[in-house]
């Protein structure tokens, strides 16, 4: 065979070769519902390891608080040192918290959760069941700079999907505390009021931490939205605006819903 065939040989199989890597790398419809179904799994396998993390929480013996706020406040901050008095006083009177898991206002909440187990009041102490003890808890999440789970943490679990993070955040809870946060505190906070305006989820006490911070978020809603009609005046008493961690014990505490915990329709 000459060198002119032999290469030309050769040539003719490196084109076919190429061809067939590029139809197979061809986006198809097919493909694409393989990948739509394989993310489907995904979220179905994320929500079901949450359900069975969580379940114990639904017969509300210890009851679950939720507290939000942002990973970006320094450690050293009022809010944060508040954030972890209030976790303290919340696992001393026997209730659980829960958080996204991560640094400073979260990491405050849950070291506070910590010590307040150590202070857990006679009264308050249930069975020595580990389901039925305060527990300091955490929902992490995958970002692109992702963070470590602080390191108070009795159970943690980790999430993919910012919604299925945002349903176990919300659905096992009796209350809910807002520290001062960013977009994601707010899209937290959003979702708690509307599962509560639509009766989605029982009217469980939502505190928004830091007058300083939410009173111009408040007042935003008051000024603008009810004169348009957008919410109704008596929607903005599903918030209670404080800087008192009395307060905020006081409202949970006195909640008729304390110990049921939240259930999202179906």
């Amino acid at each position: 065979m000459s060198q002119y065939h032999l290469k030309n040989q050769v040539t003719q199989k490196t084109k076919k070769s190429h061809a067939v890597r590029a139809k197979k790398a061809k986006p198809t419809a097919k493909n694409g519902m393989s990948t739509e179904l394989a993310r489907a799994s995904r979220i179905h396998k994320e929500f079901i390891k949450g359900f069975k993390t969580f379940h114990h929480f639904s017969n509300g013996q210890v009851p679950l608080i939720s507290i939000f706020g942002s990973s970006r406040i320094s450690d050293k901050d009022t809010y944060c040192k508040a954030a972890e008095t209030l976790g303290m006083a919340l696992a001393s009177e026997g209730m659980s918290v829960l958080t996204g898991g991560g640094p400073s206002i979260m990491q405050a909440a849950n070291r506070g959760a910590k010590k307040g187990q150590k202070r857990l009041k006679p009264s308050k102490t249930p069975s020595a069941k580990a389901n039925q003890t305060p527990q300091s808890i955490g929902c992490t999440i995958q970002l692109p700079n992702e963070y470590k789970p602080n390191r108070y943490l009795d159970e943690s679990m980790h999430f993919h999907y910012f919604f299925v993070r945002k349903v176990m955040l919300i659905k096992y809870s009796s209350a809910f505390v807002f520290f001062p946060g960013g977009f994601g505190t707010l899209d937290e906070l959003g979702e708690a009021l509307t599962l509560i305006q639509t009766k989605k989820i029982e009217p469980f006490p939502i505190i928004l931490f830091g007058t300083q911070f939410w009173k111009p978020f408040y007042n935003w809603l008051k000024d603008a939205g009810v004169p348009l009609g957008t919410i109704a005046p008596e929607h903005l008493d599903l918030m209670t605006l404080t800087d008192s961690i009395d307060e905020t014990l006081s409202v949970i505490q006195s909640s008729t819903k304390m110990i049921t915990a939240a259930k999202i329709a179906r």
